[in-house]
């Protein structure tokens, strides 16, 4: 090979692999809003009690672990700040991720025993894909203590209403004609 033709070829190699090399950045980043995170998120150590209102079970909620981190979905043109958790229920006797995920625009929260998706308070009524944004109280009341600044959830694929109180996580998971998961006590370590 003529050395004209080499030296084209190496520049052809540098330049694919210098435009590969930023199609990453190119990628828009969604970040969950601190208003979502006031909801959802709390550090290792913090737990919550539940007391069920109709047999009186317990179940005993810790965190674990939890990490944030920019996650790239596959095949997708974005990327989004994703929060993934380890907690124990003593309940179920095992352990179990929760965490967050971008659902059309809208970051939703899954784990046992919360299920949410982030609203703000301007949308009450709003529903996507498996929820809808029923309530916000200022204050709700449960066994004698007064939360603040709850938002009630409904997941219509099972019918049950999740309430969440900010900077708290979740006070009240309310089953139709079944068990109703009620906030006993918790502990943010703070």
């Amino acid at each position: 090979m003529k050395p004209k033709k080499i030296l084209f070829l190496i520049l052809a190699i540098i330049c694919c692999i210098a435009a590969d090399c930023g199609k990453d950045n190119d990628k828009p980043t969604y970040y969950m809003p601190q208003d979502f995170k006031d909801y959802v998120m709390y550090p290792v150590g913090s737990y919550w009690i539940y007391e069920d209102s109709v047999s009186g079970d317990i179940d005993s909620i810790y965190l674990i672990m939890n990490e944030i981190k920019i996650f790239e979905p596959p095949h997708s043109d974005f990327l989004y700040e994703r929060l993934e958790g380890y907690y124990y229920s003593f309940y179920l006797n095992k352990e179990f991720w929760g965490g967050t995920q971008l659902d059309v625009s809208i970051f939703e929260f899954r784990t046992w025993p919360g299920y949410g998706y982030y609203f703000n308070n301007s949308n009450i009524g709003y529903s996507i894909q498996d929820g809808k944004y029923l309530k916000y109280y200022d204050s709700l009341e449960i066994n004698g203590k007064y939360y603040y600044n709850v938002k009630c959830i409904l997941k219509y694929s099972s019918n049950i209403q999740y309430f969440w109180s900010k900077n708290i996580g979740l006070i009240k998971k309310e089953i139709p004609d079944s068990i109703n998961w009620l906030l006993k006590s918790y502990y943010i370590n703070n």
